[in-house]
């Protein structure tokens, strides 16, 4: 039986769209920034480390201010935030920022956003959300749509194999954010959801401080501004507003009007960093969009 998310009327449902569209175009800033501060010397694994545990201590300094009746959770789901902060923000964010070093941030975007079709598949098994024929037909489109971003067409591809495999592993992980993210908030508050899967991903990445060339200073002061806007903005606040509107509206439609952020990130390339896509690329990112 299909599940149907509780609404409080169709206005309040744009109101939700909307948050999830904010929080995206949020997103889209992410590539830009993370050029940039590759280009400040910051190696992919330095910055996966600095956005979880930046991330880890902004939620947490929300809670503290605000109610710290947040860090309250039950022992036993414990270990499904574990596996929250593990598969959706460790292994997500270790995936897309290493995507964004081995190719452009539009391309990396565009391989992202395969997301809504894992996502609508996801949600058929935890939601019992429907598959309907426009999802298949999405399905189809994504993977057309992939197929030119990455230059498979031309027999010279502009993504390599890593690069694809990173992308769509990145894909598949931010699915599963939409998903647990939904779950989680049948029983928390999306700040208590946000501190602990963030806490997790921190742990997790530890080790990787052990890796050849991952260093967390010295930086310049350029850096630390930039890594402070984006705990702001793409880590705190786009993080804040995703999860709190996920909970009103069907995971698998929440991936889908999240596709703003490609676009964003496209713009945002095309205006900081000069990156253009090819006519065949930009066909395959229409393909997925639509």
């Amino acid at each position: 039986m299909e599940m149907r998310p509780k609404t409080t009327g169709e206005g309040r449902q744009w109101e939700y769209y909307g948050l999830i569209a904010l929080a995206a175009t949020m997103w889209g800033s992410l590539g830009a920034m993370t050029k940039g501060l590759y280009a400040l010397g910051v190696g992919p694994w330095s910055l996966t480390f600095f956005r979880t545990s930046l991330g880890f201590l902004a939620f947490g300094v929300v809670i503290l201010f605000t109610n710290r009746s947040w860090l309250r959770v039950r022992r036993q789901d414990l270990p499904f935030l574990a596996l929250f902060g593990l598969i959706s923000t460790s292994a997500f964010y270790a995936l897309y920022l290493y995507t964004i070093s081995l190719t452009s941030v539009a391309a990396a975007a565009v391989l992202l956003y395969t997301a809504p079709v894992f996502a609508a598949i996801m949600a058929r098994f935890a939601f019992g959300e429907a598959i309907t024929p426009p999802k298949v037909v999405a399905l189809l489109l994504t993977f057309a749509g992939c197929t030119l971003v990455a230059g498979l067409e031309s027999g010279a591809p502009v993504v390599t194999p890593l690069g694809i495999a990173t992308g769509l592993g990145s894909a598949i992980t931010y699915a599963s954010f939409g998903i647990m993210g939904k779950r989680a908030r049948e029983r928390y508050s999306h700040w208590t959801i946000n501190f602990y899967s963030m806490a997790f991903a921190t742990l997790f990445l530890v080790p990787v401080l052990a890796l050849p060339g991952v260093s967390l200073w010295p930086y310049p002061l350029e850096v630390w501004l930039l890594l402070a806007v984006m705990t702001a903005g793409p880590t705190l606040a786009s993080r804040a507003l995703y999860v709190s509107a996920i909970k009103q509206v069907e995971a698998s439609r929440a991936a889908i009007v999240a596709t703003v952020e490609p676009v964003a990130a496209a713009v945002l390339a095309f205006v900081l960093l000069g990156e253009l896509l090819s006519p065949s690329q930009l066909l395959g990112g229409f393909l997925v969009l639509a």
